[in-house]
């Protein structure tokens, strides 16, 4: 009798509790098991992590706040008559950069020769041509020799220090070298332009930004997953608290698959056909409003980048997106209803950085193959190539290095998948085989020559889906086999289409704060990375201990809000960088993935008649 009476307890307290639970499902826990924790950081670690975060936070009110530092401070022109960028903020974004510097120097002391290695070359390489440009242009010897010192000194504390413990005084002592070798560099600059009325120091700026910018790509592109990543968050675990608040069926299941309670009230008869009734009602609810936005949706669509060709484009792409997802799930152990959702965006978590990476970094050898091509036809002796009827150089141009990049990571992704489905892990090889799907429309595009553009539109296949889910209800309800766990699943993938079509409401009210949308999923998604994506820096590797993981974490999340902030504040949307483009990229190839992937699962656990894991 107990034991009834705290079951019933607890079932009339989980109403007033569902907010609180929803919070902490979709926001607290993955804060709670992704955020940078002192697992017994050496001395003054503390102190560089508190540094860092309030430089990040610098950067950030510096994008909210761009409109009005635009408007007033005045705007610093630079020789070549580029973008202007406020002329009291340039010195600020000039430290955010050395910080940044610093802590990448800083981190890559230790670990691997070739990760040695690649921190030499970036920051000694790129310190050196400022450094000695700028001492030149004064024409003293003596300059010269006060730029070469401090990069001797980094040369020296990278050999001496290597095999040695973290000590809290490195990064310090990284960026007053830095800062040396930066100020000789305006001073130089600056004594030839200043008179002419200009200066050098937005030069400076923008050339380091667009050769760091490089690096902040991939993390970039993991940004862009952040609403897509909440959104599936919210939809799954809405679904399953309201499962757990549905009743019990006379089978003795809930709609959420717990045992009943005894003691219910059984007031009238009215009251229990609606308790009993309540997830088909939901579902009516659901399905009326989601009809609604859908028809306004489908009215809205542009006539021209929407139309039929478009549409036919689209359900193609939801056929192949279909038939992986039938494959995966037969190539795999574990039954597709087995899989979990829930589990879906923490899997992505893990895999939208490397992505990323190899998504930049395959096009390097491209561009050197390319590179080595046009060499081969401009010293051809015979003309033979000039003699083609096709044009190499035209035909592998800048977006074909692209395309083919994208292709050779799909065909990857794909392999990758089919291992990882022979294994049992079907929702991270569903993730693998749709992201690759994902990444065909640049190298469809190219093999057509551009003529047509075989890109999806995402709102398109968010109807589809939508469509997908009206015709499973059909099936269902005539086979007399809707039960409340099928209908709460199916309420759950319409709450997700509902979701999707709105999955940028944090940009949107930012967006009209800032002035500008552009910079808001970007910014959104480093916050979120940063509060959700950092656990790696909290265990100790073979090759990389906790201070190196820690300071190249923070690192990457400097500098991406640090360009993000010079973006923002010199409001040039045609720059060759541009991380907000990167972030829609990443929302658009992984963000969909992750999305696809979870209305598959949900479809899955649905038509199996199993509550949503």
């Amino acid at each position: 009798m107990a034991l009834d009476q705290s079951m019933t307890r607890q079932r009339t307290a989980l109403p007033a509790r569902a907010g609180t639970l929803f919070w902490r499902r979709v926001v607290r826990d993955p804060i709670d098991a992704g955020r940078l924790r002192d697992v017994g950081w050496p001395h003054g670690l503390r102190a560089i992590v508190g540094s860092a975060v309030l430089v990040y936070l610098i950067g950030a009110l510096l994008v909210v706040f761009s409109p009005l530092i635009r408007r007033g401070l005045e705007l610093s022109v630079a020789p070549d008559l580029g973008p202007a960028v406020p002329r009291g903020i340039v010195w600020l974004l000039l430290f955010m950069i050395m910080f940044t510097l610093a802590l990448f120097q800083a981190a890559t002391l230790r670990g691997p020769w070739w990760f040695r290695a690649l921190g030499l070359v970036i920051s000694i390489g790129l310190l050196a041509i400022w450094g000695i440009l700028g001492a030149q242009n004064l024409g003293s010897p003596l300059l010269l020799g006060v730029v070469l010192a401090p990069l001797l000194c980094l040369v020296l504390l990278l050999v001496v220090r290597g095999r040695r413990p973290f000590a809290w005084w490195e990064p310090p002592l990284i960026l007053l070298l830095d800062a040396v070798v930066v100020s000789v560099a305006l001073t130089g600059f600056g004594i030839g332009s200043r008179p002419l009325g200009f200066d050098f120091a937005p030069v400076l700026l923008q050339q380091t930004i667009t050769v760091l910018g490089q690096l902040a790509i991939p993390i970039s592109l993991a940004a862009g997953v952040a609403l897509a990543e909440i959104t599936v968050r919210a939809t799954v675990w809405a679904t399953r608290l309201v499962g757990r608040l549905l009743p019990t069926d006379p089978a003795g299941r809930s709609a959420g698959g717990s045992a009943p309670a005894a003691g219910w009230p059984r007031r009238n008869a009215a009251y229990l056909l609606l308790r009993r009734n309540a997830a088909y009602l939901l579902l009516a609810v659901l399905l009326v409003l989601r009809l609604g936005q859908g028809v306004f949706e489908f009215a809205s669509l542009d006539p021209i980048t929407q139309g039929w060709r478009a549409r036919l484009v689209t359900a193609g792409y939801a056929v192949v997106m279909a038939l992986v997802g039938l494959a995966v799930f037969r190539l795999s152990r574990r039954r597709a209803a087995a899989v979990a959702a829930s589990e879906l965006p923490e899997t992505l978590g893990r895999i939208a950085f490397p992505i990323g990476v190899a998504m930049t970094g395959l096009l390097l050898p491209v561009s050197i193959g390319l590179l080595g091509l046009q060499a081969v036809i401009s010293l051809d002796p015979t003309g033979t190539f000039a003699g083609m009827a096709f044009d190499p150089v035209g035909l592998f141009g800048s977006t074909a290095a692209v395309g083919v990049a994208r292709l050779l990571l799909a065909l990857i992704l794909l392999v990758l998948a089919v291992r990882q489905a022979r294994r049992g892990g079907t929702g991270i090889a569903l993730l693998f085989a749709l992201v690759a799907v994902m990444l065909l429309p640049v190298p469809l595009t190219w093999f057509t020559g551009g003529r047509v553009a075989i890109t999806p539109d995402s709102d398109l296949l968010n109807l589809l889906a939508t469509l997908v889910v009206v015709v499973a209800l059909g099936w269902f309800a005539i086979r007399g086999s809707l039960t409340r766990i099928r209908a709460v699943g199916l309420g759950g993938l319409l709450i997700l289409s509902g979701l999707f079509s709105y999955r940028d409401f944090i940009s949107d009210p930012l967006g009209a704060l800032l002035g500008f949308s552009g910079a808001a999923l970007v910014m959104f998604g480093l916050t979120w990375g940063l509060l959700t994506e950092c656990d790696f820096a909290n265990h100790d590797g073979r090759r990389f201990q906790v201070p190196t993981r820690v300071m190249l974490a923070l690192a990457n999340f400097v500098l991406a809000i640090t360009i993000v902030a010079y973006g923002a504040l010199v409001r040039d949307p045609g720059a060759a960088l541009n991380l907000d483009k990167i972030a829609d990229l990443g929302d658009f190839v992984l963000g969909t993935a992750l999305l696809v992937s979870a209305f598959v699962c949900v479809l899955a656990a649905t038509a199996a008649d199993t509550e949503v894991g």
